[in-house]
C-alpha cells in the first residue's frame, strides 16, 4: 500500500527507458524492503504544504530518481548519472536523510504549518547532547568551586586563584571533561509521531531527549527542517524557482572564473574563489562540482583511512 502510495505521488512520468524501470524498479524494492516509505511520504507532505515557499533539497537525495519524480528534488539522476549508493543501497538499515532548506526568514512559518497540520503533540523536536570539552570543564570547575565572577578570554587564572587552588580546579576539569552537559534544542531536526509523542520521550514542551543519532538508533523517521540565509536573499531579489534558471549564463560564468566574488554568499571564501578561477566554471553542474569538492562534512570524514 505504501509504494503505491509513492507512485501515486509521482508529478513526473517516468521516461520510457529501460534504464529508467531498471532504477526506479531498484529504488521501490529498496524502500519496500527497508521500509523507508514514509520518510518519502513526510516529506512529500511538507513540500506540499509549504509549496508557496523557496526551499531547496540539500544532499544525497538527488540520486534517487523517486524523489525526482515525486517532485521532491528537480534533479534527474540518470540523466546526471549519479550513483544511488550514497542515499541508500542493499545494506543501509537506517532511513535516508532529505534535509530541507527553506529561508531562514520563513522558518517559524514552515514550523508554525507543520504544527497545525500534523499537530504539535505529534511533532517532536530533537535535542542536541551537550558534553563538556575543555574550556566549558575549565569554566565549570572555577563554578564549582565557588568562583562567581566573570572571567574574560586574555585573564591570567594565576593572577586570580592560588597555586593550590589551580591545581584543584584542573583535577576538577579533568574529571569533567567528556561527561554529559545538558540539552539544547537541534536547529531543526523533527519527528513525527503516528500518534503523539510519547511521554518518557519528552524533556520539555515537545522537545525530545534524543539527539539525531539516538533517534535513528530507536527506529525513528528524522527529518531536518533546516534554515539557509543564501536562499533567502536570493527570493529577496528574485521570485522563480531554483529550476527555473537557465543550465548557463555567460555573464555568471565570467563573474565567477574572475574571481571577484567578494559579497556574493557561498562564492566569496578564498578556497572557491581559488577554485572557481581554476575550473572556469560554464553551467550550473559545474558550481555543483566547485561546492562538492569544498564540502566541510566531506573533507572532514576519514572512516575510509
Amino acid at each position: 500500500m505504501t509504494l503505491q502510495l509513492i507512485v501515486k505521488g509521482f508529478k513526473r512520468k517516468l521516461p520510457n527507458s529501460d534504464i529508467y524501470r531498471v532504477r526506479l524498479h531498484r529504488e521501490l524494492q529498496l524502500i519496500r524492503d527497508r521500509n523507508f516509505a514514509k520518510v518519502f511520504l513526510q516529506v512529500k507532505e511538507i513540500l506540499d504544504l509549504t509549496s508557496d515557499i523557496p526551499h531547496v533539497i540539500r544532499g544525497s537525495a538527488g540520486s534517487s530518481l523517486v524523489c525526482y519524480l515525486m517532485g521532491i528534488t528537480n534533479i534527474d539522476p540518470i540523466y546526471y548519472n549519479i550513483s544511488l549508493a550514497r542515499f541508500m543501497h542493499e545494506e543501509r538499515v537506517d532511513n535516508p536523510d532529505i534535509d530541507i532548506d527553506f529561508p531562514y526568514n520563513y522558518r517559524e512559518e514552515v514550523f508554525n504549518r507543520i504544527y497545525d497540520h500534523f499537530g504539535k503533540h505529534r511533532v517532536g523536536r530533537i535535542s542536541n547532547h551537550l558534553y563538556f570539552k575543555e574550556k566549558s570543564a575549565i569554566r565549570e570547575a572555577i563554578r564549582q568551586h565557588g568562583y562567581r565572577k566573570h572571567i574574560g578570554k586574555y585573564d591570567d587564572l594565576e593572577q586570580i586563584f592560588s597555586l593550590e587552588q589551580l591545581q584543584e580546579i584542573t583535577k576538577t576539569a579533568k574529571s569533567l571533561c567528556d561527561t554529559f552537559r545538558g540539552y539544547s534544542l537541534h536547529c531543526g531536526g523533527i519527528v513525527i509521531f503516528d500518534d503523539k509523542i510519547p511521554t518518557e520521550l519528552i524533556l520539555k514542551g515537545n522537545q525530545l531527549k534524543l539527539n539525531k543519532d539516538q533517534v535513528e538508533e530507536n527506529g525513528f523517521i528524522k527529518i531536518d527542517i533546516l534554515s539557509n540565509r543564501a536562499l533567502a536573499q536570493l527570493n529577496d531579489l528574485d521570485k522563480r524557482q531554483l529550476s527555473e534558471y537557465p543550465e548557463e549564463d555567460e555573464l555568471t560564468s565570467e563573474l565567477l572564473s574572475s574571481g571577484d566574488n567578494m559579497g556574493i554568499t557561498i562564492a566569496e571564501s578564498p578556497a572557491m574563489r581559488k577554485i572557481f578561477t581554476s575550473m572556469k566554471p560554464k553551467n550550473r553542474m559545474d558550481v555543483a562540482f566547485a561546492l562538492a569538492l569544498l564540502r566541510p562534512a566531506a573533507a572532514g570524514y576519514r572512516d575510509w583511512e
